[in-house]
């Protein structure tokens, strides 16, 4: 039992290990996209700061009128605003790392990856193979395996243990003797029903643990396989198509607001359309780094 039970626990504390690795490689993904959350917003203060310079030049030439150099103000202090609120929010991010890592008192002040990983998929059915293999269901197997061993234990409690007494004693001033007997203990009252009983239930209970284990971390896994599957369509998608196209019409836009073809008021809604394809490209970065965080203990 004791052998059993010393494997088991270093199987739970490999679970331990890896569910802290998932831990801390979502937290990490967090603050990744966050500082591409940042950068892209110093893009938009620097181009919102372009937009004044643009509108005040227009405004010198006669080409348009003060409420047009106020938009564009406005729009820029917009602009610093959301990028002092994606600070604050890195910053939340690195202390949720650190508290993952286990050290609140770690200060990191930037972090060396990048949110495009691979895009490629894995099968479902390889991931379902190492989920068997690895230490999540191995553990709940060890559970069932301790707790048939305790059944042992108690069933072979009720026989009683054999022991062999010897005595040493003089007879007289110069007979030696050795006495010899057997104990048999005949157990009358207890027979260790209770503690057999007991160990059939902790065997059950073991067994349904490990069932419901099994369930739940195959729903796991399908879940963060349709996650992942979704977030990469996704991420490709805007990547190779949406961005393409976004930056070649803000592109175009801005040369006609420069020359002054178009007005403020029609150079903005396309500025912000650009913005959101951005940051929808890093949502769903970030929501497949997410899921790669969620499937990494069936990866190593």
């Amino acid at each position: 039992v004791e052998t059993l039970d010393r494997g088991r626990l270093g199987l739970a504390l490999e679970v331990k290990r890896l569910e802290i690795r998932r831990r801390v490689q979502s937290a990490f993904a967090t603050v990744l996209y966050g500082q591409r959350v940042i950068q892209s917003r110093a893009e938009d203060v620097r181009i919102a700061e372009n937009g004044v310079a643009v509108a005040q030049a227009r405004l010198a030439a006669g080409d348009a009128i003060p409420a047009e150099v106020g938009q564009a103000e406005v729009e820029l202090g917009r602009a610093r605003l959301e990028f002092e609120q994606a600070a604050s929010r890195r910053a939340q991010a690195i202390e949720a790392l650190v508290t993952a890592i286990g050290d609140p008192t770690l200060r990191l002040e930037s972090l060396e990856g990048a949110l495009e990983g691979s895009l490629a998929l894995p099968t479902l059915e390889a991931l379902a193979t190492r989920l068997e293999q690895g230490p999540f269901i191995a553990a709940a197997e060890a559970d069932i395996a301790v707790q048939r061993a305790r059944i042992e234990l108690a069933d072979s409690q009720r026989i009683p243990d054999v022991s062999l007494e010897l005595l040493y004693r003089r007879v007289g001033d110069v007979e030696n003797t050795v006495d010899v007997g057997v104990r048999v203990p005949i157990p009358l009252f207890n027979r260790y029903q209770g503690s057999i009983r007991e160990a059939r239930a902790d065997f059950v209970a073991a067994e349904a643990r490990a069932r419901s284990a099994r369930n739940e971390l195959t729903l796991e896994l399908q879940t963060s396989y349709r996650t992942l599957a979704r977030a990469t369509a996704a991420a490709t998608l805007l990547r190779d198509e949406v961005l393409p196209g976004a930056e070649n019409v803000l592109r175009s836009a801005e040369t006609r607001y420069a020359s002054g073809d178009i007005s403020l008021a029609e150079l903005l809604p396309i500025r912000r359309d650009w913005t959101r394809v951005r940051l929808d490209y890093l949502d769903a970065l970030q929501d497949v780094m997410q899921a790669w965080a969620a499937l990494s203990p069936y990866l190593y």
